[in-house]
């Protein structure tokens, strides 16, 4: 019988350790789950910084480019959500374009800007731009930009009719 006594205490002890161990685990976890919260919260943060730089540079390159290798006049271009009757799009590079050998016709640049473009991003763009030209009152001119680039990227956005202006200044 103290044999029985002396292994109920030892089974006793284990539970009330394995207690203690499973807050302790218990505690950790919360802690682990509140730290990758903030963790989550902080990537999310850098991910919408990193984004508008994208759009901040798009904007500072592709006015550089049109005003430089074509020679036209641009506005200020700006990024946001626009309205074109019942169509309502965000776009990362609007504001209107004057081609001095065309002073009559109105343009529109109508541009996204990414750090690297899928084809099946050209492919929504496409689609958005199918959707605004109608209700626009002049021409769009289509503009995707990126740092990166792969060919059937390029393939894609020429196939489309589309226009590529690159981090380098480059028109392709």
């Amino acid at each position: 019988q103290k044999g029985l006594t002396a292994s109920q205490q030892r089974t006793d002890q284990r539970f009330e350790e394995l207690a203690v161990a499973q807050k302790e685990f218990a505690a950790s976890q919360r802690g682990m789950q509140l730290t990758l919260q903030a963790l989550a919260k902080q990537v999310g943060g850098l991910s919408d910084r990193f984004g508008g730089g994208v759009e901040e540079a798009a904007r500072g390159i592709v006015y550089f480019v049109l005003t430089t290798d074509l020679g036209w006049k641009v506005k200020i271009l700006e990024a946001g959500w626009h309205k074109w009757g019942d169509a309502e799009s965000e776009i990362d590079l609007y504001g209107q374009i004057f081609d001095p050998q065309r002073p009559d016709t109105k343009i529109w640049l109508f541009g996204e800007a990414k750090f690297n473009i899928t084809t099946g991003e050209v492919k929504r763009f496409a689609a958005k731009v199918k959707r605004v030209q109608p209700r626009v009152e002049g021409e769009l001119y289509p503009v995707l930009f990126s740092y990166r680039l792969r060919p059937e990227v390029l393939d894609a956005i020429q196939e489309a009719g589309l226009h590529y202006i690159g981090s380098n200044g480059r028109m392709k």
